[in-house]
């Protein structure tokens, strides 16, 4: 009789351990689904705000002219890609050339009224992310491309670490990394 009652004891701790094991599962999966929730929101937020600030310059100045990259770059940019982007503009300037011939900001050489919209994100860990943004333009035929925006917090705040563009016609991905990497190696075999 006192095995069966020692038995039944066990049993029954064991079964609310498993009650309170699954109770606190569910509480860390809510957690988490928050954290991930809010670090979405975080990452589109960043980007909707820089793309805020940088639009109105394509509406003012249709040829670029007025365009502040570096402090766009500065501004919103990883240093990394900041560091890579400054390799090609120094080419460009030591060579008196084009090394990108594109605005990789909103992926086109030319452009008339972009319109930028987030359109989803997705958190990989705390500090790293992708943001999908379409872009329209808005001129005689409107056109909608879309673009992946690989971000970093760096200090407290979501930078873009990378623009990917996914207007490839056999559905790849252009990084603007491997462009720049791409660009450079091809000039060493020449």
């Amino acid at each position: 009789m006192k095995r069966i009652v020692l038995i039944i004891g066990l049993l029954c701790v064991l079964v609310g351990a498993g009650t309170v094991y699954g109770v606190c599962m569910a509480k860390e999966n809510q957690m988490t689904d928050k954290r991930e929730t809010s670090q979405k929101d975080e990452m589109e937020a960043a980007v909707d705000s820089i793309y805020q600030y940088i639009l109105p310059m394509y509406y003012s100045d249709a040829t670029g002219n007025d365009i502040d990259y570096d402090d766009w770059l500065e501004r919103f940019c990883t240093p990394s890609l900041r560091h890579q982007v400054q390799m090609i503009d120094d080419w460009e300037e030591k060579n008196r050339e084009v090394g990108l011939g594109y605005d990789y900001w909103i992926s086109a050489q030319d452009y008339e009224h972009p319109v930028v919209k987030v359109v989803g994100s997705k958190a990989r860990t705390d500090s790293t992310g992708t943001v999908r943004i379409s872009i329209t333009e808005e001129n005689m035929t409107p056109r909608v491309r879309y673009m992946r925006l690989d971000m970093k917090r760096e200090k407290g705040k979501w930078l873009i670490d990378d623009f990917k563009d996914e207007d490839n016609d056999d559905g790849s991905l252009s990084s603007l990394r491997q462009i720049i990497k791409n660009f450079f190696e091809s000039l060493k075999e020449i």
